[in-house]
């Protein structure tokens, strides 16, 4: 799938983080047409003409029109200007244009990276393809234990060394039939159980180094998220010293390793995996370590979002005996609950490949660690709701639960305007409800998102069709009952989103254990 970089001014980007800005807009008076291949539910990344990427969406729907006249942009301006944004001179400067793409946006969040891309001038969209490279896998790969090299690996001369998913590093080459032969293709083919169809990806590290991740043909690898953009290295700061004292207590002491272990004793531990999952709080590790015993050297070897087999080394770490004693409880509570979630999650995504349906959490988090929560959720390639009550609007049964069915409308349409000219304004306005009858009056209001809840599948294909007979711009979630063995129903029906209280209340450790030299 094409990869979108809209280059913006900043001023852009911030709209839509604000949510503000709904549609982006890409006018150009040059004779280079806008790319049209985009596709509902890709992905675009937006980044400011001066600074790193700052947000991503979800394209919901296009538009295009070529050979505009100014009439058309006139058109386009009265029609659209509220959505995108632009003010008259933005207009003015664009009266020559020859085409405009309107991109509806939804699932807007903020990133502090996006994909790797050259510096260029004077093109508002970037379309690049997955800067990961994959190779295919056939029977005959699988059994005499080879990969094809995918075609931009095929002009390197000399060996290339590939990093494998356990940090091990293996020098080979590519001979002139393509093909990548390693002994060792076997083992990791049998330990992931591949298969026809499945792809091994390698991405660029340079130098002629290539970190090799085994992914299934349905499951593509999750882009590590950006921490920070889930919770503040503050706040991960104060939730590790909150830890370490509530286990080392008021004496600030860990009194088994004081009385068996001499204080000069050094080692090196390994974070091992002991079941195949998604890994979250590997971008912890270092912090945690730090707080405990600032000599520590730690290494990450799985990124966050990575998947692992059994066996596989997620970081080593080396320095005193008894710091990392005394750190290994906390940072395994960290890495196993988050990861627990990670990979939940990621089999709620995987089951709903294919459809228009994405798995979103909700606020049913352990209080205090939500940020973290939303984070391992991303890692597992799913997408956060609202953060807290404060930045959206989410209207339940029991806030409408006095109002009568004939006012329901009225009642809404005046709260979802007092709640939209609140400053800064909310990220998006959602209301829940329980039967097509309140699907109808709520239609009739300003909303963004309508939750349909504890509804089957065939009342949610008659919501959908509802929906798009009226308000096709409204998007409908599901939500209540959704378990793994019905969530791909669910998402067959049509529905835009899926939340899922599980993967955060209920999603099982992930087993890693901390393995120390003898």
């Amino acid at each position: 799938m094409a990869v979108h970089v809209a280059i913006l001014l900043k001023r852009y980007v911030d709209l839509i983080l604000d949510g503000r800005k709904t549609i982006e807009s890409r006018l150009t008076k040059t004779t280079r047409e806008p790319y049209q291949a985009i596709a509902p539910g890709e992905r675009i990344h937006f980044k400011a003409s001066s600074g790193p990427y700052m947000a991503t969406a979800v394209a919901d729907r296009m538009e295009f029109f070529t050979n505009l006249t100014p009439a058309d942009i006139d058109r386009l301006q009265h029609e659209h200007n509220r959505g995108i944004c632009g003010d008259d001179a933005y207009w003015d400067w664009k009266r020559d244009c020859r085409y405009a793409t309107l991109v509806w946006l939804r699932d807007v969040q903020a990133t502090g990276q996006g994909p790797s891309m050259e510096p260029s001038r004077g093109i508002a969209w970037f379309v690049l393809e997955d800067p990961s490279m994959q190779a295919e896998l056939t029977g005959g790969a699988i059994r005499n234990r080879y990969v094809r090299a995918p075609e931009p690996m095929r002009s390197l001369r000399g060996a290339i060394e590939l990093v494998l998913p356990n940090g091990k590093t293996v020098e080979t080459d590519i001979r002139p039939d393509h093909l990548i032969r390693w002994r060792g293709w076997r083992t990791m083919f049998d330990q992931s159980g591949a298969k026809p169809g499945d792809a091994v990806i390698f991405e660029p590290m340079g130098k002629q180094r290539f970190r090799v991740t085994l992914t299934s043909g349905t499951d593509s690898p999750v882009p590590a998220p950006a921490l920070g953009s889930y919770v503040s290295a503050a706040r991960v700061s104060q939730i590790i010293r909150q830890a370490r004292a509530e286990d080392l207590g008021p004496p600030q002491r860990d009194v088994t390793s004081q009385s068996l272990v001499p204080a000069r004793a050094r080692t090196t531990a390994t974070f091992q995996s002991r079941q195949a999952g998604i890994v979250s709080g590997s971008a912890l590790l270092p912090s945690i370590a730090a707080a405990y015993d600032a000599a520590l050297k730690i290494q990450i070897q799985v990124a966050d979002g990575q998947r692992v087999q059994p066996g596989d080394v997620i970081a080593q770490i080396g320095g005193s005996l008894r710091s990392i004693l005394a750190m290994e409880r906390v940072a395994l509570n960290f890495l196993t609950h988050l990861s627990g979630i990670a990979t939940l999650t990621a089999q709620y995504v995987r089951a709903v490949r294919g459809t228009n349906a994405r798995i979103h959490d909700t606020r049913k988090t352990i209080p205090g660690l939500r940020g973290l929560a939303k984070y391992a959720v991303a890692c597992g390639g799913g997408a956060s709701h609202r953060i807290g009550l404060y930045d959206a609007v989410l209207v339940k049964d029991n806030h409408i639960a006095h109002v009568p069915a004939s006012k329901l409308t009225a009642t809404l349409g005046a709260a979802i305007a007092r709640a939209r000219a609140a400053k800064p304004p909310p990220r998006f306005v959602e209301v829940e409800v329980d039967t097509l009858e309140q699907l109808k009056r709520v239609l009739r209001c300003d909303v963004d998102i309508v939750l349909l809840d504890n509804m089957n599948p065939t009342t949610l294909r008659k919501a959908v069709k509802l929906r798009n007979d009226t308000a096709p711009d409204v998007r409908l979630e599901a939500s209540g009952g959704v378990t793994l063995a019905n969530v791909a129903k669910i998402a067959a029906t049509g529905i835009e989103r899926i939340s899922v209280g599980a993967i955060t209340h209920s999603a099982p450790a992930l087993d890693i254990g901390l393995d120390i030299e003898s």
